[in-house]
């Protein structure tokens, strides 16, 4: 993970289990990982694989927040950093993640989309045969 600054101050290790886990002592809150380069439209992800497979389908510079409760910070970072941008954020749906897109498209200014199942993140939507338009 990067802050604002463009400086490593974060690491997230994912165990073949699937478990996830940050290094002791990193920063987390406003901090993300980035998969393309930037472009007029941002998308903000909760997680990697989902941020992955939105940059595969669109081509949009994906940001990765690695979970709901650090998009809101990291929306407020990116328009910071990107002020004319098109942001969205691409909510997991389920509860959490509907409300936690929301409370960051409306701090930065954005948009925020999720896939149309309940408890399915666009990750899950794409690999199951959903499009997504950029």
């Amino acid at each position: 993970m990067i802050d604002e600054s463009h400086q490593v101050v974060n690491l997230q290790f994912i165990a073949a289990d699937g478990t996830k886990r940050f290094l002791s002592g990193g920063r987390k809150k406003g901090c993300f990982s980035t998969i393309g380069k930037v472009t007029d439209t941002i998308l903000i992800a909760e997680g990697w694989a989902t941020g992955a497979s939105l940059y595969e389908t669109t081509s949009h510079n994906v940001v990765v927040g690695m979970d709901a409760g650090n998009l809101e910070s990291v929306a407020k970072v990116i328009r910071k950093l990107h002020p004319t941008a098109k942001i969205i954020i691409c909510a997991d749906n389920d509860p959490v993640g509907v409300e936690k897109a929301t409370v960051a498209a409306f701090a930065c200014n954005g948009l925020y989309i999720a896939p149309p199942n309940e408890d399915m993140d666009f990750n899950d939507f794409i690999n199951a045969g959903g499009v997504v338009y950029g």
